[in-house]
């Protein structure tokens, strides 16, 4: 039986990929900052529920002493623990900027960093980041979200190099909208009053969004879908392959940032979101 960790696996991406590895009859070890609001143990006996909050040292540390002592191989890691901010960055406080950093983008760094000695022991090992087609191409209000993304892509892409000669191999997850609560997560707390300026984006881009996850013939993904697109990736034994986009609608938007040059993509965007440039 093949062992998988899992951040940030009490809902979302996170619950729907434990749930789904389990039923494959995988070892599932499920971290979640508070793993009593969804203890998973209880719908499938092959889950395993530890504490670990990926933004603080001692917690990670904590929690992969116990894994390793608990277990005699992890085959793969998956760093999904995350979460989105979507506001313009005049609104957005050095606190939420540094928070969403320490999750996304260092959490996942460190989690990495505690479990690249146990790979490189057992000579083999998968390491599957969850980003975004948001670490490969931009839309508005998302810029920080975007920079966090981006940094796992490179972080990421880099490591692969590195990890080689040890038989340990990374992929990245790209998904695009996804059907869970991300957007009304994801919007920022901060007092709007102050920059009316800002509400005709807003407003429109959370219209286009929102129409996104409702229309009929929706381009998102559920996170079952995404969840099967990890385990594929999580058992695809080609080295050279990182990057694996999910999604009809993220696929469709890199195919574009692809094809056209930056001028066209942009306004791509732009029409897309029903922004004008002046």
């Amino acid at each position: 039986m093949k062992t998988i960790v899992i951040t940030g696996s009490t809902s979302g991406i996170g619950k729907a990929t434990a749930l789904y590895f389990a039923k494959q009859g995988y070892h599932v070890i499920a971290t979640a900052r508070n793993p009593e609001k969804d203890n998973l143990a209880n719908l499938n006996k092959n889950i395993k529920m530890y504490q670990m909050d990926v933004s603080d040292l001692n917690s990670i540390n904590q929690a992969v002493n116990k894994i390793s002592k608990e277990n005699k191989k992890i085959d793969i890691l998956l760093n999904n623990a995350g979460y989105g901010l979507l506001a313009p960055f005049e609104l957005t406080s050095e606190q939420d900027i540094k928070a969403i950093f320490n999750t996304n983008v260092f959490g996942l760094m460190e989690v990495t960093r505690f479990f690249l000695p146990i790979f490189k022991k057992q000579q083999a090992g998968t390491i599957v980041s969850v980003s975004s087609i948001g670490g490969l191409v931009t839309m508005p209000l998302n810029s920080i979200y975007h920079a966090t993304k981006y940094a796992v892509e490179g972080f990421t892409e880099g490591l692969s190099y590195e990890l080689a000669d040890f038989n340990i191999k990374v992929k990245l997850i790209e998904p695009g909208g996804v059907k869970t609560n991300f957007f009304n997560a994801a919007t920022v707390k901060e007092d709007q009053s102050n920059f009316p300026e800002y509400n005709p984006i807003i407003t429109k881009v959370r219209e286009t969004f929102s129409v996104g996850m409702t229309e009929q013939e929706s381009t998102y993904s559920t996170p079952l879908e995404v969840a099967q697109a990890i385990f594929a990736a999580a058992n695809d034994n080609n080295p050279n392959k990182i990057h694996y986009v999910v999604g009809k609608g993220a696929q469709e938007t890199y195919q574009a940032k692809k094809q056209l040059n930056d001028e066209e993509f942009i306004a791509l965007i732009n029409n897309r979101f029903g922004i004008s440039k002046k």
